[in-house]
């Protein structure tokens, strides 16, 4: 029993002294007398590699041009004016950040942000033995977002991240990507009805009245996930064109019941697009749903603009009929044969469809087949 708290003793001394020796070395690096925390380093431009740990994407708002990523942001860079040696001590921790020379790195595209400090500032700052200073903060971030909606919802997003140095110009400090892993994602991330299509680091310069000052880009593209447009927007106005070429199959002598139900077709056709509309961000342009959307409504008007003209041009026969039975005699009656010739396309047809309804049953499919062939290349390319 004596030897364990004999034990215990030593070992809360040895920390008391490691502790000890780790307050007064740091104190003596970054003494102000040899040290100054207003400059990188002594004459010499000072090299920053960055890295970031994406650890969530909170939110993606389109028609803001936005998007809220939270983020481990790490610096790295030697400073050989903290260079130390010691048998014990491996890093130094450093809690006062200010006591420090830190880059002034800003994010270019941010609304704004802010650093977590839940429990505890989410921070740390660290000193190893050769010199290298390792700077590391939790924060959460609104940046701009760049997009094309003209292939809605087909359409990519672009979304780039990009820390730039605020004073400090690149003949003084060097801003680039860190050469091992210099971006890392947290494994099942959401990203809000989107996919992560590709990520790119980039490096670059901003240039302007007062210097050269050097940025980092990091470069996310994100493609929506097509699965719940296609079901609530392309199937829906699918299937009313699709019904619609059934009133072809209607014989066009029942009016009430053709006119009924290309008319409920309208109405359900006008409130799918309105309901469209409110999946549709914002634009200022014409989207590929729009196009989408607007041909199959076409599609629908003509199948109506078709009965209207055919209905016309049958009532205008029935009259002329009349007529000549009640011409008088010895005048010239007209002979009106009405005969109704199908396709020879087997049973797809009724042998007392009008002409017109036989070319149409043809027709509206191909052109919209047509349609079809000619949309998805280009939407989709």
């Amino acid at each position: 029993m004596i030897g364990f708290l004999v034990t215990i003793c030593l070992l809360l001394s040895l920390t008391g002294a490691e502790l000890s020796e780790e307050s007064a070395l740091l104190r003596s690096l970054v003494d102000p007398s040899k040290y100054d925390k207003n400059v990188p380093a002594n004459g010499e431009p000072v090299e920053v590699s960055v890295q970031a740990y994406i650890r969530a994407i909170e939110k993606i708002d389109v028609d803001g041009k936005k998007f809220k990523v939270q983020l481990t942001f790490r610096q790295y860079w030697m400073d050989k004016r903290l260079k130390f040696s010691s048998p014990r001590i491996n890093y130094l921790s450093v809690n006062d950040h200010d006591s420090l020379w830190t880059p002034d790195i800003f994010f270019t595209n941010s609304y704004g942000g802010e650093a977590l400090n839940l429990l505890s500032a989410n921070s740390l700052l660290r000193i190893m033995g050769d010199g290298k200073v390792v700077y590391s903060r939790r924060i959460n971030l609104e940046l701009s977002c760049e997009r094309e909606l003209a292939k809605f919802p087909l359409d990519t997003l672009t979304c780039p991240i990009i820390p730039a140095l605020y004073g400090s110009t690149t003949d003084k400090v060097i801003l680039k990507w860190k050469d091992v892993n210099p971006v890392a994602f947290r494994q099942n991330m959401d990203f809000h009805g989107f996919t992560l299509k590709s990520t790119k680091q980039e490096s670059c310069t901003a240039k302007t009245n007062t210097g050269n000052y050097g940025c980092v880009k990091l470069i996310f593209q994100f493609k929506r996930n097509f699965g719940i447009y296609f079901c609530h927007l392309y199937l829906t106005a699918l299937l009313m064109v699709v019904l619609s070429w059934l009133s072809f199959w209607i014989h066009y002598s029942k009016v009430s019941i053709r006119s009924f139900y290309l008319a409920v077709l309208l109405f359900l056709g006008v409130v799918s697009t309105i309901y469209a509309d409110k999946m549709i961000p914002n634009s200022p342009g014409t989207t590929a749903s729009d196009v989408w959307n607007g041909i199959c409504f076409l599609f629908i008007l003509a199948t109506i603009i078709q009965f209207v003209l055919q209905h016309t041009a049958a009532k205008d026969k029935s009259i002329e009929l009349k007529d000549t039975e009640n011409a008088k005699d010895g005048e010239e009656k007209n002979k009106i044969n009405i005969k109704f010739i199908p396709l020879p396309v087997g049973r797809l047809f009724n042998r007392n469809a009008s002409k017109a309804d036989m070319i149409s049953r043809i027709v509206f499919p191909i052109l919209f087949l047509l349609f079809n062939v000619v949309y998805w290349p280009i939407v989709s390319a």
